[in-house]
């Protein structure tokens, strides 16, 4: 992935968790945070959120194509062991 769009992605979900960024691209909490400044917890799911998105994504992008029935199992797999494996609630 582009590195450009990595950091405005992760901008965007810093942004969410209350978070900003300086020049040199270390994040800092705006207003809500805990002993280490920032609230980790909210910052984490959102990302783990976004990967489970890109793969529900995915799996739309696919569509319902008889050829295309192995990598929607791929990607239904994918989403089910990061949603389990980060405890996401179904």
């Amino acid at each position: 992935m582009n590195m450009d769009i990595d950091k405005l992605i992760l901008r965007k979900l810093a942004k969410q968790a209350g978070m900003s960024d300086d020049k040199y691209g270390m994040f800092f909490a705006e207003v809500k945070h805990n002993e280490d400044g920032v609230d980790l917890q909210m910052f984490t799911e959102l990302i783990i959120q976004e990967c489970v998105n890109i793969g529900d994504n995915y799996q739309d992008i696919l569509g319902n194509e008889p050829e295309c029935f192995n990598c929607r199992k791929v990607a239904y797999g994918i989403v089910d062991k990061i949603k389990k494996h980060f405890g996401v609630e179904q």
